[in-house]
């Protein structure tokens, strides 16, 4: 059995502002749907690209990596997706 709970709009009543960092408050700000479906946005493989260019884009800016230099695609929202995480990762 296939139980879909909808916990995508979990946290829209400001239950989890204690746990959102502000990588997913970049999210939710350059979402079409800014403040809804807060939960999803923090734990959907739809929105894990996002959240990886930005920290990527965090972490470059800090000289922790290729010196600081950040090239004009990695600052193209959404130039990072699911399948280029999967890829990284493996």
């Amino acid at each position: 059995m296939c139980i879909n709970t909808e916990w995508g709009a979990f946290g829209d009543d400001g239950s989890l502002d204690n746990f959102r960092t502000s990588y997913d408050k970049e999210v939710d700000a350059g979402s079409i749907n800014p403040g809804k479906q807060l939960f999803e946005k923090m734990i959907s493989g739809f929105y894990l690209g996002e959240l990886v260019r930005i920290i990527l884009v965090k972490i470059i800016r800090h000289g922790i990596l290729f010196n600081g230099t950040v090239s004009s695609k990695l600052l193209t929202k959404g130039a990072i997706d699911i399948i280029d995480v999967i890829a990284i990762e493996e």
